[in-house]
């Protein structure tokens, strides 16, 4: 997950306000935390409701079209 992104237009990084920080408690020792070998890049899956929110922008569009057409 990242923390920040940058923006070609601004040419700035933004942090990301809404991520959820973690902090680990003063007891948690280094050997208690695993590091990966290598970085794990989640697989990118597209949302289950955009295709219902994609259905329902369709539906308004082609009722607006059908509207200018009378």
């Amino acid at each position: 997950m990242f923390e920040s992104r940058y923006f070609e237009n601004e040419k700035q990084m933004k942090k990301y306000k809404a991520l959820k920080r973690f902090s680990l408690s003063a007891k948690v020792v280094d050997d208690e935390i695993f590091y990966f070998r290598k970085p794990i890049v989640p697989q990118k899956v597209q949302s289950p409701m955009l295709d219902k929110k994609i259905e329902e922008l369709e539906a308004k569009f082609a009722d607006m079209v059908d509207l200018d057409d009378d």
